[in-house]
């Protein structure tokens, strides 16, 4: 694949700083109507998304975290949450 937007995005899912940036990269692709597939095969890999703190006990349908709030994701809807 050698979609210089698709690429773009997917390096930003991969190297971004913190949880708002993550989300907001997520969103982006999103917006530009790209493909949860055609991001991992531009080197998005979702089972290890960045993760910016202490890892919570429960990790079930948590995509990220930081050490206050949760990334969930569904489709390429995504959700921050607290952390309990």
């Amino acid at each position: 694949m050698n979609d210089p937007i698709l690429q773009k995005h997917a390096d930003s899912i991969m190297n971004a700083s913190n949880l708002d940036d993550l989300a907001d990269a997520i969103e982006a692709a999103r917006d530009d109507n790209c493909d949860s597939n055609d991001l991992q095969a531009a080197g998005v890999d979702w089972p290890g998304l960045p993760t910016f703190g202490a890892e919570p006990e429960d990790t079930a349908e948590v995509w990220s975290w930081d050490d206050a709030r949760l990334l969930l994701i569904e489709g390429m809807m995504v959700e921050l949450t607290e952390r309990d």
